[in-house]
């Protein structure tokens, strides 16, 4: 028969172990969310809130931690770091003049919580897409704007046309989750023609 000491020392190095287990369970469980990184959490109890707004069965968290339930929850991240592309557009301006211009963009999720969700549902499993979605969408609103302006416009007041873009699609943009932080213009053109160079000669002469 073992001796009580034995027996409560025993006790002891189980409860220890125990309790050892336990704390490495909980950390193991506990999800460090950086700055640029927001963790949707789905499952039994994600969406409980404090507020009366009806639970919606995910919960967000933007930077610092959190506890992620085993089994009843899992936690998705989505990157909210700025990305930037570089996108070309070929059209017309308003009197009809080709010309093409090249621009770059700035943009991320929406660092809200419902931008996080919004971006989540449509983009969680395929977030490498979102240059190629983001291009397109801003392409041809591009496009469009430059065939509503004079060449002349366009050249002079570059950030008027980069507002517009930005300002027409970002309701579009918002409903996806996304924003766009800046749209800078670098270079416009005229392919196939002389127009820009006539024009600087023409402004040229009027100033002599």
């Amino acid at each position: 028969m073992l001796d009580a000491s034995i027996v409560q020392i025993i006790a002891v190095v189980a409860i220890v172990i125990a309790a050892l287990g336990l704390l490495a369970f909980i950390a193991g469980r506990i999800r460090r969310v950086p700055p640029n990184e927001a963790l949707v959490i789905v499952g039994r109890g994600a969406g409980r809130s404090h507020t009366d707004a009806p639970p919606t069965g995910q919960r967000v968290v933007i930077g610092g931690r959190t506890f992620v339930w085993p089994i009843l929850q899992q936690g998705f991240s989505i990157s909210l770091e700025q990305r930037q592309i570089a996108i070309g557009v070929e059209g017309v301006d308003k009197n009809r003049i080709k010309i093409a211009i090249k621009a770059s963009i700035n943009f991320k999720v929406s660092g809200t919580e419902d931008g996080v969700r919004r971006a989540a549902q449509r983009f969680l499993s395929q977030q490498g897409a979102l240059t190629d979605i983001i291009k397109e969408s801003l392409e041809g609103s591009l496009r469009s704007i430059i065939g509503d302006m004079p060449i002349e416009q366009i050249i002079s007041d570059r950030k008027s046309l980069s507002d517009r873009v930005v300002a027409e699609t970002k309701t579009d943009l918002a409903e996806q989750g996304l924003q766009v932080d800046l749209l800078n213009i670098s270079d416009i053109s005229t392919p196939g023609s002389d127009y820009l160079a006539n024009l600087g000669r023409a402004e040229a002469a009027r100033a002599r």
